[in-house]
């Protein structure tokens, strides 16, 4: 059998200009047994063999039924054929690459009245600093 996480990690790889020998040894850096990757890669160079699925039940919950349904098909075709992915792999190949949703709008709600707050702290300090200049500015005007 071999992990369809660890084939997605070689293709993508593969499809990003590495070497499959430069993502044999990332996914060997990262913890994967050497048999395992070399059976991913013999998967994707031949065309043969079983995918595991690993945690299907988080990657497509609503198509465990199918999957099995496939599974079950593809161990019943002889091994001389080439096979070809099954199309959940494609599915998680698909969610791994959505664009993420657009932002909302700017919150100025939010902004506008920080800002307001900073001037008002800002005028309060230098009050606080130019009591005694304000104090006669204020005499100055006021008696004559």
């Amino acid at each position: 059998m071999v992990r369809a996480d660890i084939i997605i990690s070689v293709k993508n790889a593969v499809e990003r200009g590495y070497s499959i020998e430069q993502a044999k040894q990332s996914l060997a850096n990262s913890g994967y047994s050497m048999k395992e990757i070399a059976d991913a890669v013999n998967y994707l160079t031949s065309g043969v063999g079983t995918i595991e699925l690993p945690n299907q039940a988080n990657y497509l919950p609503e198509r465990v039924a199918q999957t099995n349904q496939q599974t079950n098909a593809q161990n019943q075709q002889p091994h001389g054929q080439a096979q070809q992915m099954p199309p959940s792999l494609e599915n998680v190949q698909q969610e791994q690459f959505k664009i993420p949703k657009q932002k909302g709008p700017f919150p100025w709600k939010i902004i506008i009245p920080v800002i307001l707050l900073l001037i008002l702290v800002a005028v309060l300090v230098g009050m606080i600093m130019f009591k005694d200049v304000i104090i006669e500015t204020l005499q100055k005007l006021l008696v004559g």
